[in-house]
């Protein structure tokens, strides 16, 4: 069923040509690491390899090695995605959320983590959903506090959070350790210090329509990596979808 409103058509992205080379900035001094740099990121870009168009995104987005142009960013991330990058898709998901660079639309975001960014396969109410959880799960994974007391002595942990749709203000966390957890409290802390971010996230992010709101959640498998001097390595898996 297609429906109107915020949810319908999925919108379009315009791609770069295939093997489209990007070209070093003219007004940059001569670097021969962006110079070999480039070389091979072109030769990886006409053999249409999907970390070549999130490589020449991140370049465009950062202006290394590059003029810094965020159109010419997205058309390289939307190209990434189409052509099977994960982090690509992920990216892209999250600039529709927020409305980075293109319309925002939780829709849309939905639909690009649902596997149908690429199709003309009508938007549901469950893709907009989708795409608000995942909105609110990625910026508080993002701006979390995390609670450095309870870190000392820590090496790892590693869990899983997950936003439903219908109670965004609620983050879940469930430590994904086998057997007994000896970081019982470490855990605790670690969900009221996502929880006590997500209720700012809901207000700082574009109101959702709750006439479009469903019944779906968004889970994010997280791995902490605690180095010294307060440093965390965050590693984010592939979001589940329920």
């Amino acid at each position: 069923m297609r429906i109107g409103g915020a949810v319908g058509l999925l919108w379009a992205l315009t791609a770069p040509a295939w093997g489209q080379a990007i070209k070093a900035d003219p007004k940059a001094p001569a670097d021969a690491y962006c110079k070999e740099v480039l070389v091979s990121l072109n030769r990886d870009l006409a053999a249409r390899k999907p970390e070549a168009f999130l490589a020449a995104s991140t370049f465009y987005e950062t202006g290394q090695c590059v003029a810094r142009n965020d159109a010419r960013s997205l058309e390289f991330l939307a190209q990434a995605a189409r052509t099977g990058s994960a982090q690509g898709v992920r990216r892209l998901a999250r600039r529709f959320a927020l409305g980075q660079g293109v319309p925002q639309s939780y829709s849309n975001a939905g639909a690009w983590l649902a596997g149908k960014g690429a199709s003309n396969e009508a938007l549901q109410p469950w893709d907009y959903s989708i795409g608000y959880a995942y909105a609110v799960l990625t910026e508080v994974l993002s701006s979390v506090r995390y609670p450095a007391g309870d870190l000392r002595g820590a090496t790892d942990a590693a869990f899983v959070i997950e936003v439903d749709a219908l109670r965004p203000r609620q983050i879940n966390l469930k430590p994904t350790v086998d057997g007994a957890d000896p970081k019982t409290e470490l855990y605790a802390a670690l969900a009221v210090a996502f929880n006590a971010r997500a209720p700012e996230v809901v207000k700082a992010l574009p109101s959702p329509d709750p006439k479009l709101l469903v019944n779906a959640r968004v889970a994010m498998p997280v791995a902490l990596r605690f180095k010294g001097g307060g440093a965390i390595d965050v590693l984010e898996d592939e979001p589940i979808l329920r």
